[in-house]
């Protein structure tokens, strides 16, 4: 998976690390809350404590929560890696 480009087939558009923004860019790994089958996404996150990574489930403002997002809601007891994809430090 390439740090600088990064497609995702059901969303329309291309996602790039925007130097503007303060965060890492992550690969969220979920399990589809319909399918049952793992899917990844790229958010936006923050370094939380132990280890663990704090993301906005924003939509980029839209007004229904992303996809990976109600797949997590789903299936919060199911845990898949984040993979950090840039580094803003």
């Amino acid at each position: 998976m390439a740090a600088g480009r990064y497609r995702r087939p059901s969303a329309p558009g291309t996602v790039r690390p925007d130097a503007r923004s303060a965060g890492d860019l992550l690969a969220l790994t979920t399990v589809g809350r319909k399918t049952g089958q793992e899917r990844s996404a790229p958010v936006g996150g923050f370094p939380g404590g132990n280890g663990s990574w704090i993301v906005v489930a924003s939509a980029a403002g839209a007004g229904a929560n992303p996809a990976w997002y109600l797949n997590l809601a789903a299936h919060p007891d199911h845990e898949l890696p984040v993979i950090r994809l840039t580094s803003r430090a």
